[in-house]
């Protein structure tokens, strides 16, 4: 009797243990480095189960602008969080950038159950020291290796205003910027306005 009962109760939290069923991952092509993050992302959701994974390039499709301006403003996500990537697992739990996917992987294997919804940004490529939680209004940098959960009032570090997150940019953003510049200045040479 007692198996029988020890064996309902494992049943049970396995009924009402969360899993992860979709995620939509808003991409801009324009970044170089995306392609190997996405495919590694793509992997890491199909490893845990979630079967439904749609690309959409928000760059070149309004709707998927429009979609991306939608979500962060429902979670009311601040200029300086948002990523120029946006995984979104099931209409819920936000991941801005390239968010480290093992941090994202336990999360939503171990912790999703105890969040109603989750905004994280890790935006940078490469070595990181920290990623920003933006909970109930409040900004938190938490360390990299400190899993979501652990990020809260009492763990991270509360940045009181946005202007510290202001110069934490990605160089790519940098050099995109650049070539931006020098590419207008191309066209206008070409196109006689400066000679």
């Amino acid at each position: 009797m007692k198996m029988l009962l020890f064996a309902l109760l494992v049943l049970s939290g396995l009924v009402f243990a969360y899993a992860p069923q979709s995620a939509i991952v808003y991409k801009n092509e324009a970044c170089g480095h995306c392609t190997s993050y996405i495919s590694s992302l793509y992997q890491t959701l199909d490893s845990i189960g979630v079967k439904q994974i749609e690309i959409k390039d928000f760059l070149s499709d309004q709707e998927a602008r429009g979609d991306v301006a939608s979500i962060q403003d429902k979670f009311k996500v601040p200029v300086e969080l948002q990523g120029h990537l946006l995984t979104v697992v099931d209409g819920k739990y936000l991941f801005e950038g390239h968010f480290p996917l093992e941090l994202m992987k336990k999360f939503l294997v171990d912790e999703a159950q105890d969040f109603d919804s989750l905004v994280v940004t890790q935006d940078s490529m490469g070595d990181v020291d920290s990623y920003f939680h933006l909970k109930d209004g409040v900004i938190q940098e938490c360390p990299i290796s400190q899993p979501i959960s652990e990020c809260d009032s009492h763990a991270g570090k509360s940045v009181a205003g946005l202007d510290v997150l202001k110069v934490k940019f990605d160089s790519n953003a940098l050099v995109l910027a650049l070539l931006g510049v020098a590419l207008v200045v191309l066209v206008l040479l070409y196109s006689g306005v400066i000679k």
